[in-house]
């Protein structure tokens, strides 16, 4: 799906960990959408975002599709 369209792709379903949305953003994902986790960590955007955004970290943009690279 990555490579065969080109409008932004949202990652969902699964999503409870910072490295639950590297995945995605690996595979081709923009956006990452975080929902029934919620029900059961109402912090869970906290914690993912303090796992995500660190002074040394890659930016985003270098993530994204990165899975697809040959």
């Amino acid at each position: 799906l990555y490579e065969a369209c080109s409008i932004p792709i949202i990652g969902c379903g699964g999503v409870s960990c910072a490295e639950d949305v590297i995945e995605m953003m690996m595979a081709g994902a923009q956006g990452v959408e975080i929902g029934s986790a919620v029900a059961h960590e109402p912090d869970i955007f906290r914690r993912i975002s303090d796992e995500l955004y660190a002074s040394d970290g890659i930016f985003a943009d270098e993530i994204v599709g990165c899975a697809h690279v040959r």
